[in-house]
């Protein structure tokens, strides 16, 4: 699908249904995919994990939806293009951080 189109589905649906449902929608895919990584840990054998897996996948899918419009609801004196700046920013902070933390751990382990 052409982001554009994508682009006018998440604000329809924040113009539809308003923020603060939008935002309860979002605290229920959050508890979605919590309780399908459950499944995934509890799967007795290969067939109830594909399943599980099938699962997660759909509300990872959901959430990551709810999430861009939680991105596209941030006060909206943060520009377009200041909130990207600002989110490729911060990730790229966090992600520096885990690598140091994963080099510092895998140093630990060697001696």
């Amino acid at each position: 699908m052409r982001q554009r189109k994508i682009d006018k589905i998440l604000d329809d649906a924040i113009l539809l249904w308003g923020k603060p449902a939008q935002i309860g929608q979002l605290h229920e895919e959050i508890g979605e995919l919590l309780q399908a990584l459950n499944k995934v840990n509890r799967a007795k054998d290969a067939q109830q994990a594909e399943q599980a897996y099938i699962n997660l996948i759909d509300e990872y899918v959901d959430l990551e939806i709810m999430l861009e419009q939680l991105f596209r609801m941030l006060p909206p004196y943060i520009a377009g293009e200041q909130k990207h700046s600002i989110y490729e920013f911060r990730r790229n902070c966090k992600l520096e951080r885990l690598e140091k933390r994963i080099e510092q751990f895998k140093e630990s382990k060697k001696n």
